[in-house]
């Protein structure tokens, strides 16, 4: 579908998709990132979070990131992922996870615009709780090993 000029690909694809990915998905392929799967995540989909997988080299990675947090989405990791097919290592591809989908409860509590910078995003997760601070400054949120560390500060 990369033949496709992004006003074609939303028109034929972006029904298509989870809507809870949608707008992170429409995003990312409207700044040029080559996306090829996506999914809402939670129960009864094929990934536990919300989460968009794409094409790239070294730097495009770093590209989507930044598109991704200058929209004011939730991101919650940015990784390498090499598949493992019939025995055989394929990719590696990039794959972008959200701490929560586009239509979510939280999603409804904050007020995302493409002008937020991602230190003020930080410090909303921080006050909402979903991510504390370190003695250091540190971010650390549920599924990093500082969490209770930070929780005893």
């Amino acid at each position: 579908m990369a033949d496709l000029s992004h006003e074609a690909w939303r028109a034929r694809c972006l029904p298509e998709l989870d809507p809870g990915i949608a707008p992170y998905v429409d995003a990312l392929r409207e700044a040029g990132v080559e996306t090829f799967e996506s999914c809402e995540g939670g129960e009864g989909h094929c990934y536990a979070e919300p989460a968009v997988r794409f094409s790239g080299d070294l730097g495009d990675g770093f590209r989507a990131v930044a598109v991704a947090l200058e929209h004011g989405f939730p991101v919650q990791s940015i990784r390498r992922v090499w598949d493992i097919l019939e025995g055989e290592p394929r990719g590696p591809h990039w794959e972008m996870a959200f701490w929560w989908a586009a239509n979510g409860p939280e999603a409804q509590q904050r007020d995302w615009g493409v002008d937020e910078s991602p230190m003020p995003y930080a410090d909303r997760l921080v006050r909402d709780g979903r991510l504390q601070r370190t003695g250091d400054g540190d971010l650390v949120g549920p599924c990093n090993p500082g969490w209770v560390e930070a929780t005893l500060v």
